[in-house]
């Protein structure tokens, strides 16, 4: 990952800037890049890049991630 910022405020605050149309929230401590998710399964997303991260998706954001990723 080239670019990580550090943000204190909330996460959800951000998702209702246009700019930010790109990125869904995977849990409430993470915003990601729909353009750099490489597979998502229920439980866990994999970033696109030299270290392959993988974040936890949140029980409660399931339902709304996956539908989101299967729209595109």
């Amino acid at each position: 990952i080239t670019n990580q910022y550090t943000f204190y405020g909330k996460l959800s605050n951000l998702l209702d800037n246009e700019s930010l149309s790109d990125f869904i929230s995977i849990h409430k401590s993470y915003l990601v890049n729909k353009n750099y998710i490489e597979r998502f399964t229920s439980h866990s997303v994999v970033l696109i890049g030299i270290d392959r991260v993988e974040l936890p998706i949140s029980p409660n954001k399931k339902m709304e991630v996956s539908e989101q990723l299967l729209r595109e």
